[in-house]
């Protein structure tokens, strides 16, 4: 799951996501929903979803598998039979679900946490509740690539920590097992004296994967340049990169969320457990990778110069 508890210049949003509107008839629910609150809350999917984006951890990420499991959610759908507002599957029921086309052409399905939550999103769509592995084996034999957590209309404020469960992780979810270990991406800030080598990458990315990457790195705010290369730090075998060239340093937590976003693009590249990282470049390393490495991002009207930033 990749998440988004962050400010909206950087966030996947409802005016980015709805390039194309699909509503795809859905079979019958199979099973009843049992144990659905007449309120939903989450308040521990929620926490769990924060301290991921804080932090991604072996250990939190374990924790937010394990609140999905447990959790109910609640599904926007055009068209369901009975009452307006939330409803509970009772196993007979059939509905529509709402596929969205993100900006890199990507589908998945919204979903959330609660009434308040969807009503950010859109105050006017019925909506059901199920629970969340039921939801999870429903979609599996959907062509949507993400079940996207409380997306939200960007004329009004984040109210809900929100993310991206990942068809690799909603088909794990959907067996009651937790996924498996993903590559891991990283924001890298060696201390001073670390022996570091870098030199021309050695996998090459699709037009479109690259395509893709500039695009999302253009959203964000600060990123002038950016370089694929491979590095090696001390004694360890050399591993793929992007490195950034900064025009403001950013905090670290946006740094993370970059990184993040970066990795949900180049991840179906790599291979099990192969890392990559996200590297801010200090004005002297900037020159050493300017010199040998030609930047495959640069932000409009910008030239790269590794000047101070």
């Amino acid at each position: 799951m990749t998440d988004k508890d962050i400010d909206p210049p950087i966030g996947s949003h409802k005016n980015a996501l709805i390039a194309e509107e699909l509503l795809m008839d859905l079979l019958r629910l199979l099973r009843k929903s049992h144990s659905v609150p007449e309120k939903l809350e989450n308040p521990r999917l929620l926490t769990a979803m924060h301290e991921i984006a804080l932090n991604d951890t072996p250990a939190k990420r374990k924790q937010l598998y394990a609140e999905l499991w447990q959790a109910a959610l609640i599904l926007p759908t055009p068209e369901v039979s009975g009452k307006p507002g939330l409803q509970t599957s009772d196993g007979q029921t059939t509905i529509q679900i709402i596929g969205i086309k993100d900006a890199n052409n990507v589908d998945g399905t919204p979903v959330f946490t609660d009434d308040e939550a969807l009503r950010n999103w859109d105050p006017n769509t019925p909506s059901i509740a199920l629970k969340a592995r039921a939801f999870f084996e429903m979609v599996v034999p959907l062509p949507f690539q993400e079940v996207i957590i409380n997306p939200f209309d960007p004329r009004r404020k984040m109210l809900r920590p929100g993310g991206r469960v990942t068809r690799r992780e909603f088909e794990s979810l959907a067996k009651g097992a937790p996924p498996e270990p993903t590559p891991a991406m990283h924001t890298v800030r060696q201390p001073a004296g670390t022996r570091l080598m870098f030199g021309k990458p050695k996998r090459v990315f699709a037009d479109d994967v690259i395509e893709r990457v500039k695009q999302t790195l253009a959203k964000v705010d600060g990123v002038e340049s950016a370089f694929l290369l491979a590095v090696a730090y001390g004694d360890e075998q050399p591993h793929g990169a992007i490195a950034v060239r900064l025009a403001k340093p950013l905090a670290e937590e946006r740094l993370r969320f970059l990184a993040k976003l970066v990795l949900e693009i180049v991840r179906p590249s790599l291979t099990d457990k192969e890392p990559f990282d996200l590297i801010p470049l200090s004005t002297n390393f900037c020159e050493d990778v300017a010199r040998v490495i030609t930047p495959f991002y640069e932000q409009a009207a910008n030239q790269t110069t590794c000047q101070p930033g």
